[in-house]
């Protein structure tokens, strides 16, 4: 089995930048998760209009259109 093709790639990838490219996916769960925490409390959305129609663009096109070959626990993860 390729890189690619593995649950997660450490043949084109080390272990740290997986850990890192991980522990940033894990910390932006955690923002929107007090974001949206906030949002119910304060009733105020914290995040300006522009940043969030950016950032639905860049997960349609990396989820959608385009591929990550960090493996599959990455693309599906």
């Amino acid at each position: 089995m390729s890189g690619a093709e593995s649950l997660i790639n450490l043949v084109n990838y080390t272990l740290p930048q997986i850990i890192f490219f991980a522990l940033g996916g894990t910390f932006w769960i955690v923002a929107y998760v007090v974001v949206l925490m906030n949002i119910r409390k304060y009733g105020v959305v914290e995040i300006p209009a522009a940043a969030v129609s950016c950032n639905m663009a860049w997960e349609t096109t990396w989820g959608l259109i385009y591929t990550t070959d960090l493996g599959v626990g990455f693309v599906w993860g």
